[in-house]
């Protein structure tokens, strides 16, 4: 990400051995902080709700692209679709809300960070567009 211009370029640096140290550091205190507010459990349930989350977002995206792009080529198939994608999805949807009802705490600690997370994304992307377009990186058409 520091490569690619989302996360400070120090981020980026690898040493002599070829291992990324700052973002190691970084990354290895981001995860000492998650397992001080709350320990291992609430990461647990942390973890369990963004990979749902994150598994129900790619079935809704399969729909989408599939409805939004009827005729973009496809490299694969989808066994069963739209039955198999919608019966996955409804059951994704069932275990999410069943994580909500049986562990609040955790959800809410989830969304909240969920929520914080997006306003620091629209700000780093607007920076890196902002970046992009003063530092000539939008190039002219040639003569």
């Amino acid at each position: 990400m520091g490569r690619d211009g989302w996360l400070p370029r120090w981020l980026a640096s690898v040493n002599s051995g070829g291992t990324p140290s700052a973002a190691l550091l970084v990354v290895s205190l981001a995860s000492i902080v998650l397992i001080l507010s709350g320990g291992y459990e609430r990461l647990i349930g942390v973890g369990s709700f963004l990979v749902v989350v994150l598994y129900l977002s790619g079935f809704c995206a399969l729909f989408a692209l599939r409805i939004r792009e009827p005729d973009l080529p496809r490299p694969f198939k989808a066994w069963g679709y739209p039955l198999t994608n919608l019966g996955v999805l409804l059951a994704s949807a069932a275990f999410l809300i069943a994580t909500v009802v049986g562990d609040l705490k955790d959800a809410l600690f989830t969304l909240i960070l969920i929520s914080l997370s997006y306003p620091v994304y629209l700000f780093v992307a607007k920076s890196k567009l902002l970046r992009a377009s003063t530092s000539g990186a939008i190039m002219a058409p040639p003569e």
